[in-house]
């Protein structure tokens, strides 16, 4: 069986790591040599093995296992490194241990009996805890931090829970076989590898591996590890046979690459011109690997300090913990390819004589770099228009300017509207440029103005300035500005703006109200178009406006009478006067002004309020002013006024009467016209019967109900009759039209 069967899940578990003990296979037969230094191969044979019994019949078993050893001969000693077929049997063998024998011409040896890793406490007492590796081999062995069965993130007892312990189980296998290959003396300490010093140059030994005990369950068939005859020669370490190639990623950044030959880990070397080979990796380094070792490509990044040629080696360990002789040296130039910093184009400027069509068109070229490198070289103007240049690019210059230069004039006679960059060049020949910008070298006419200009003013003190595109041919738009139309006008921006827009702070704390603007459009060939119409802009105040006071109150049964003196803030943009009931929460507005009436007023605002009657409750009033920023003044101090206003409620109620002889009773009743309000009210009805001298009150109709039948007179008495309306809250109104009834005889 293939030994790397047994690891294909761990290459997905770990990163895709697979160990070369998968090309370990099983036993040779006793005729198969092997070079001197060089691991013999051996399959199974039906031999009688020393030391124990022969196998029972291995149709009662349920799993084989194969328990794979090699040798490697040193002249003086012979190492021996082996590893069961999995982890189910490396937990059996740690446990009962291993059985190692030694067959010579004249001997049968027992080189271990039982060798089994050593105890937690002999591993630590052994090692240093900054030993990191060392520590995990101790986890390894005698960790208590595994996944258990009823641990895992699937439910327990499901496929995919048994999938996710298979996979935890086979890398700790596998870290424990990597681990045995980086350090000889971990291997030693974890039972998965020996030295066999008491050998003989030039003789030939055979080495017989199995368990220290036979699986007492009958579950477990362990077919034995044999080396046949070997012969104990000096090993001589042999150069890694690799390509090794490389990519420049960034400047200084060096990306190797090499087949991995069945090796899991690496050392790499380098060195400079002049200086000895050294370590690039202070640990071992493991790359990201595939199922099939022998064909995956190894990637190791490297930084250099400077330019210059370096060598690089690589150095494999194998199985045994020794590193091979280094690979054949790969030369890599290392060169400056890190361009400068790109400029930024600041604008172009046509100089076209008016007068003499023989003289030289000049473009005078502006532009700029925040960061001048150590190797800049200078910059260079160039030009390109596939009709003139082909696909070239070409040079306005013959040199480039200096470094520290910012503009230059370049003879563009006779060239025809194209693109134009400004390339910095380094002395290693690097490039960076700005971004193309069209050069209109035939276009004499200017833009058109922009249309729509406008702004809109926030509160922070920031106005954003809008304008329409004027055309296509607009390499950018310039903002004039001043505090007053009779003062000299500055350019606003610098370097040109690219869109529609700007954005501008102002400055809230200078004694002008207004600021101007104005916008035009500057072509490719710097013709500049004519100014926008003047945009005049407020500046937005950050003061509370001043508040308004109270100058005097007056009220009467009538209303209540107000006079307000306003503040005079030039920013004043209007004023509200509120009202509500004590003890209510939300105010009324009862009057809205503009300051600007206010202030032709006299900054007198005259308020007549009438509000509702009310004998309980007090009206409050106040006034708040607002700012064009639309900042609040807050709220005046509160006025109280007790109003109970006229107790008359304005209604006409016209009153008949008549005597209803078959009844014997006098009847009135009324019907109410221009009544508004509406309440809680009744009728009252008041008689002047014959003796009386006034009105006297009878009774109250409820609400409703416009009739009433008196039956109090005597026959042959004449009354009077008259009706009004009483409010619950002591409003009346005024009483009814006076009617007179006449009680006949029986």
């Amino acid at each position: 069986m293939k030994y790397n069967k047994r690891i294909s899940t761990v290459c997905t578990a770990v990163c895709c790591m697979t160990l070369p003990f998968m090309a370990w296979g099983g036993r040779a037969t006793m005729n198969s040599m092997a070079p001197a230094g060089e691991p013999l191969h051996l399959t199974a044979a039906d031999d009688s093995l020393p030391g124990d019994s022969v196998e029972p019949d291995h149709n009662l078993y349920l799993v084989r296992s194969q328990m794979h050893l090699l040798a490697r001969t040193y002249g003086d000693s012979i190492v021996l490194r082996w590893a069961p077929e999995d982890y189910v049997s490396w937990k059996y063998l740690n446990k009962y241990g291993y059985t190692l024998y030694r067959l010579s011409r004249t001997s049968l040896d027992t080189l271990a009996w039982q060798l089994k890793p050593l105890s937690r406490e002999q591993m630590l007492a052994k090692r240093d805890t900054t030993d990191s590796v060392a520590m995990m081999a101790v986890e390894l062995m005698w960790g208590n931090g595994r996944m258990k069965y009823n641990q895992t993130r699937a439910i327990p007892g499901s496929i995919e829970a048994m999938v996710e312990l298979s996979e935890e189980q086979n890398m700790m296998f596998a870290m424990a076989e990597l681990i045995a290959e980086w350090r000889p003396d971990l291997a030693n300490d974890m039972a998965m590898r020996l030295v066999d010093r008491n050998v003989k140059a030039g003789e030939r030994y055979l080495y017989v591996l199995q368990p220290g005990r036979w699986d007492p369950d009958s579950s477990i068939i362990f077919s034995p590890g044999i080396i046949n005859e070997i012969e104990n020669k000096r090993y001589t370490p042999k150069p890694l046979d690799v390509e090794i190639t490389d990519t420049i990623t960034d400047p200084y950044s060096i990306v190797l690459s090499w087949p991995q030959k069945g090796y899991s880990s690496f050392e790499i070397e380098r060195r400079g011109e002049g200086e000895d080979w050294h370590r690039v990796n202070e640990h071992p380094y493991v790359p990201f690997l595939q199922d099939d070792i022998d064909q995956t490509q190894a990637l190791f990044s490297d930084v250099v300090p400077k330019d210059g040629v370096y060598g690089y080696r690589i150095l494999a360990h194998d199985i045994f913990g020794d590193l091979t002789a280094p690979s054949e040296v790969h030369t890599v130039k290392m060169t400056d390819i890190d361009p400068p910093s790109p400029p930024l184009l600041k604008g172009i400027y046509i100089e076209r004589p008016e007068k003499d069509p023989s003289a030289k068109i000049l473009a005078h070229i502006y532009w700029q770099k925040d960061t001048i490198e150590g190797d800049l070289l200078g910059f260079m103007p160039m030009y390109y228009n596939e009709g003139v240049t082909g696909k070239e690019w070409k040079k306005l210059l013959p040199e480039p300017v200096g470094p520290r230069d910012t503009m230059c004039v370049a003879d563009v006679t006779g060239l025809r509207t194209g693109m134009l960059v400004i390339a910095a060049y380094d002395k290693a020949g690097n490039m960076s440029t700005t971004l193309p910008q069209q050069l209109r070298v035939e276009d004499m006419k200017a833009p058109d103005a922009p249309q729509n200009f406008r702004a809109d003013v926030y509160n922070d003190g920031h106005v954003m300035l809008t304008w329409e595109k004027v055309n296509d041919d607009v390499d950018y738009y310039q903002i004039a500005f001043c505090n007053d139309t009779t003062h000299m006008w500055q350019i606003l921006n610098d370097g040109g703006i690219k869109e529609t827009y700007y954005i501008d702070s102002l400055a809230l704390d200078v004694n002008q109200k207004y600021i101007y603007y104005k916008v035009s459009a500057v072509d490719y060939s710097t013709n500049q178009g004519a100014w926008s119409d003047i945009l005049r802009v407020e500046r937005p105040t950050m003061v509370p406006p001043t508040l308004a006071h109270l100058d005097s109150l007056w009220h009467d049964n009538d209303g209540i009478s107000m006079r307000w003196i306003a503040g005079t803030d030039a920013t004043m943009r209007d004023h509200v006067v509120y009202r509500k009931k004590e003890g209510e929460k939300n105010w009324k507005v009862i009057m809205h002004l503009d300051a600007d009436s206010v202030k032709a007023a006299g900054h007198i605002i005259n308020v007549f309020d009438n509000p509702p009657y009310d004998r309980q409750r007090r009206y409050q009033y106040a006034m708040e002013s607002w700012n064009t920023s639309g900042i609040s003044s807050g709220k005046t101090l509160v006025y109280s006024v007790l109003h109970e206003g006229s107790i008359l409620v304005k209604a006409n109620i016209e009153l008949a009467a008549d005597y209803d002889s078959k009844k014997d009773e006098t009847r009135i009743a009324w019907d109410v016209k221009e009544l508004k309000e509406d309440g809680d009210y009744c009728y009252s009805i008041y008689r002047k019967a014959p003796g009386d001298k006034i009105f006297r009150f009878v009774t109250t109709v409820k609400k409703g109900e416009q009739t009433y039948a008196d039956r109090l007179l005597k026959p042959g008495d004449t009354a009077e009759y008259f009706v009004k309306i009483v409010y619950k809250d002591g409003r009346r109104t005024k009483p009814s039209n006076t009617v007179q009834v006449k009680r006949g005889e029986r």
